[in-house]
């Protein structure tokens, strides 16, 4: 069941940015996660974070822990996110990771707007490798936890943004 929200412009062009990875580009200015928003019946780009803005101000030094610290209990968003891992295999990746936060202390009515939604923006952003639906923030607050979602389609994640996870060599 989707339900008649549109997805604006903006959050399909900048998506196509994130996808096109260019060896020439300035890798500071890359964008590393997206998040968009539902606001007047119509799902649009709230926040665009660069790798250069990572670090600076109030924001966390890499995009899995900016991802999660704006996992809120009272805001829903959908993320599209350049995750940056590295595999048992010493494959370094960098994929892209829909993210769809849905709070489960959200009111009904907000839960059920963004659940049914979800499939407009996928259809809007084709071309991610990952999805993952989160719900409850303790299931993704580790970064072992998160990458346990990636892994059904990535073999055995064991670095997530150059972070080493615990337990894996």
């Amino acid at each position: 069941m989707a339900s008649g929200m549109t997805v604006t412009d903006k959050v399909k062009t900048q998506f196509d940015k994130m996808k096109v990875n260019k060896a020439a580009d300035d890798s500071d200015k890359r964008m590393r996660l997206v998040t968009c928003t539902i606001q007047d019946d119509v799902i649009d780009v709230k926040n665009i974070y660069t790798q250069e803005m990572l670090g600076k101000g109030d924001l966390p030094e890499d995009a899995y822990q900016l991802l999660v610290s704006l996992m809120v209990e009272d805001k829903c968003f959908y993320a599209l996110y350049d995750c940056h891992l590295e595999t048992s295999e010493g494959i370094k990746k960098e994929e892209l990771v829909f993210v769809t936060w849905i709070p489960d202390d959200i009111a009904i009515k907000h839960r059920m707007v963004y659940a049914s939604s979800k499939e407009n923006v996928k259809n809007a952003c084709k071309g991610f490798k990952h999805e993952v639906s989160v719900n409850d923030k303790s299931k993704v607050v580790t970064r072992e936890a998160f990458a346990e979602c990636l892994e059904k389609l990535t073999p055995a994640v064991v670095s997530l943004e150059g972070v080493r996870l615990s337990g894996k060599k």
